[in-house]
C-alpha cells in the first residue's frame, strides 16, 4: 500500500524547488525596462498615434504590476532567501579595484517599495486617462508618466549607490516635465496672478504757473 520513493528524487525534486523561485530574479530587469520602452515609444510616435496613444503606456505599466507583484511574492514568502537576491547585467565603470556593476537587487524592504511605486503609479496612469482626455498632447503627458515610473523603478532597484544617483536624477527630471507640462505663453499669462497686471503709470507734464 506504501510507494517506495527513490531518495535521489526527492533530492532533484527539492532541488528544482529551490531554484524556480529565484529564477524569477531574472525577470527582474523587465520591471523597470518596460515603462522605458513605453516612454521611448509613445516620445517617438505618440503624435501620430493621436489620442490613442495613452494604451500603450497603460498597458505596460500594468504588465510592471504584474511582473511586481510576482516578485514581492517571492520576496515577501522568501523564495530569494531572508538576504534577498540580485542580478548584474553589466560592468558600467572598470577602474582597477574599483568596480561599479549595473543591476538590481530585491529583498523584502524592496518589496514592500516595490508594492508602493508600482501600484501608486498604476492608479496615477488610470486617473490621467479621463483626466488628460481633453488635452491634445496627452501623448507626451504619458510618456513623461512611463519615465517617471521608470526612475522610480530604478531607484528602488538599483544594486549601487551610483545607480541610485542615475535614478534619483532621473525622479527629479521626470518631475520637471511633469510639472512643466503646460508651457505655452498663453497658459502663463492666464495663471499670473491678478495683481501683476498693472499698467504703467504715467508721467505727469508740469503746469505752466510751475514753470514760471
Amino acid at each position: 500500500m506504501f510507494a517506495v520513493i527513490n531518495p535521489s528524487v526527492l533530492a532533484v525534486a527539492a532541488a528544482a524547488g529551490a531554484a524556480a523561485p529565484n529564477g524569477l530574479i531574472n525577470l527582474v530587469p523587465l520591471i523597470p525596462a518596460i515603462p522605458l520602452a513605453g516612454f521611448v515609444f509613445t516620445a517617438f510616435f505618440g503624435r501620430r498615434i493621436g489620442r490613442a496613444a495613452f494604451v500603450l503606456p497603460l498597458l505596460g505599466v500594468t504588465a510592471t504590476w504584474l511582473l511586481s507583484m510576482a516578485v514581492v511574492y517571492q520576496a515577501l514568502t522568501g523564495g530569494f532567501g531572508e538576504s534577498g537576491a540580485g542580478i548584474t547585467l553589466y560592468r558600467w565603470i572598470p577602474a582597477g579595484a574599483f568596480n561599479v556593476d549595473v543591476g538590481f537587487f530585491v529583498d523584502q524592504l524592496t518589496a514592500c517599495l516595490l508594492i508602493v511605486v508600482s501600484t501608486i503609479g498604476l492608479l496615477v496612469h488610470l486617473y490621467s486617462v479621463g483626466y488628460m482626455a481633453h488635452d491634445p498632447g496627452r501623448w507626451r503627458f504619458f510618456a513623461y508618466l512611463n519615465l517617471f515610473m521608470f526612475s522610480m523603478l530604478l531607484l528602488i532597484l538599483a544594486d549601487s549607490f551610483l545607480v541610485v544617483f542615475a535614478g534619483w536624477e532621473l525622479v527629479g527630471l521626470s518631475s520637471y516635465l511633469l510639472i512643466g507640462f503646460w508651457y505655452p505663453a498663453p497658459v502663463r499669462g492666464a495663471l499670473r496672478p491678478e495683481g501683476l497686471h498693472r499698467e504703467p503709470r504715467r508721467r505727469r507734464r508740469p503746469s505752466r504757473s510751475a514753470s514760471c
